[in-house]
């Protein structure tokens, strides 16, 4: 997955916080100019738009970021988990092929025993 596809939505939704906070940040700034007492100031128009964009891709992007670090975090941790699995079932594996040695050395030797006596 390219960066851009990752970006994307965070920038979608940043478009769409900015057309809904700037309009009505702008209201607010140029108030003034809305009742008629004074002329819009557009530059400061198109810098309020401009500012819940960036603080809104600023926050997706650094959100995305502590999501992936939390995604990379878990799957550390199953990894570890299955890794101590693995571990514990080769022992255990190990444990029961030893059993069965002895056990069929202990039947050789019954065996010879037995054969023995004959």
């Amino acid at each position: 997955m390219s960066k851009f596809q990752t970006i994307k939505p965070v920038l979608i939704r940043s478009l769409i916080v900015a057309c809904v906070v700037g309009p009505i940040l702008i209201l607010i700034n140029q108030f003034d100019a809305f009742i008629g007492g004074a002329s819009v100031n557009y530059s400061a128009a198109a810098l309020t738009m401009i500012v819940p964009f960036c603080v809104s891709t600023f926050s997706g992007l650094l959100s995305q970021r502590a999501s992936l670090r939390h995604l990379s975090t878990i799957q550390q941790q199953h990894a570890d988990e299955l890794k101590k699995q693995s571990e514990k079932f080769l022992e255990q594996e190990a444990l029961l092929e030893e059993n069965c040695l002895e056990r069929l050395a202990a039947q050789e030797v019954v065996g010879l025993a037995a054969h023995a006596e004959k």
